[in-house]
């Protein structure tokens, strides 16, 4: 793939837990450009709030979805249908999924109350210990 005008080339991952710092500064800029122009190309802006970047699940999907723009648009090989698809299938489904997730921001970002996210592998550690011992 080569590097698309204004939003950089493709980033060498795309795995937000695993970049590093400085490749992590890189990936938000260059997303946050792609998602600028996507919010003023199509008429998403009420479905893809200005405050995206606040919402870990939509960083990951606008992630996946400007992964499959960039294969569909730039990359040599990918399949003459790779535009179609994008718009019949990843556009949309991102939308609806975006949706689904329960991110309601239009003029104004609100914070999700902190319930919604939890980072515990299992409720209880000790049990699933029990459980998983050979």
């Amino acid at each position: 793939m080569s590097t698309v005008r204004g939003f950089g080339p493709p980033p060498a991952s795309w795995c937000w837990p695993t970049a590093s710092p400085p490749a992590a500064e890189q990936m938000w800029l260059e997303l946050a450009g792609w998602v600028g122009w996507l919010r003023g190309r199509y008429p998403v802006a009420e479905r893809v709030p200005a405050c995206w970047w606040r919402h870990s699940e939509v960083v990951e999907e606008l992630t996946a979805l400007w992964l499959a723009w960039l294969h569909a648009y730039t990359d040599p090989d990918a399949e003459l249908t790779g535009p179609i698809d994008f718009h019949s299938r990843h556009l949309p489904d991102t939308l609806t999924r975006i949706r689904a997730w329960g991110v309601h921001c239009e003029t104004d970002h609100r914070d999700r109350g902190s319930f919604v996210y939890d980072e515990r592998q299992v409720d209880d550690p000790e049990a699933f210990h029990q459980m998983t011992r050979p």
